[in-house]
């Protein structure tokens, strides 16, 4: 079946499919054990239940079939027009799904603190975590001018180094609606 907008916006009202979608954008693709064991809290039933939903629904894809002893499992990625869709809502000026997505996107983030909040050992300063939010007076040009430099700041370490003590981090940068004077 192919994604339409509809089952974009019912995939970011729920709040387990988000999730499911979430991690295998985030791996590249995962199998349902690797998903169980990511989401313990989920009975098995509902995650296999949720995994036929939205391959139903276009928003994931089987991308491999692996023969495990005598089990079938099946490895899952997202479906391009998943990601397709998401821009176009974006282009249609869709104010409603434009906000379920960002909830979706702070949701995540929190979830990074979350987890990181929980860890045994936790030193803030060494482990290189912050926020902060400045306030900026700027046209639209000029925004996009402030994305590209940021894009090209970035870029260089978007991929590992070989270098052994790196580590990732989510990187994220959140501009909000103009505001109203």
């Amino acid at each position: 079946m192919k994604a339409t907008t509809e089952s974009v916006r019912h995939c970011l009202d729920h709040p387990h499919k988000l999730q499911i979608v979430q991690l295998v954008q985030d791996r590249g693709q995962c199998t349902a054990r690797e998903l169980q064991e990511l989401i313990p809290d989920l009975p098995q039933a509902t995650l296999y239940r949720m995994l036929k939903n939205l391959v139903d629904q276009g928003i994931r894809e089987i991308c491999q079939e692996i023969k495990v002893r005598a089990v079938l499992q099946k490895v899952y990625h997202i479906s391009q027009e998943w990601i397709q869709l998401q821009n176009t809502m974006l282009q249609e000026n869709d104010a409603d799904t434009y906000y379920k997505m960002f909830q979706s996107f702070v949701m995540k983030l929190s979830g990074e603190f979350d987890a990181y909040a929980r860890r045994d050992h936790v030193d803030i300063a060494k482990d290189g975590s912050g926020f902060s939010a400045v306030t900026l007076y700027a046209s639209q040009k000029e925004l996009q001018e402030i994305g590209a430099k940021i894009n090209e700041i970035v870029r260089d370490y978007m991929q590992p180094k070989e270098s052994t003590d790196q580590k990732t981090h989510i990187f994220a940068t959140i501009l909000t609606p103009p505001q109203e004077i």
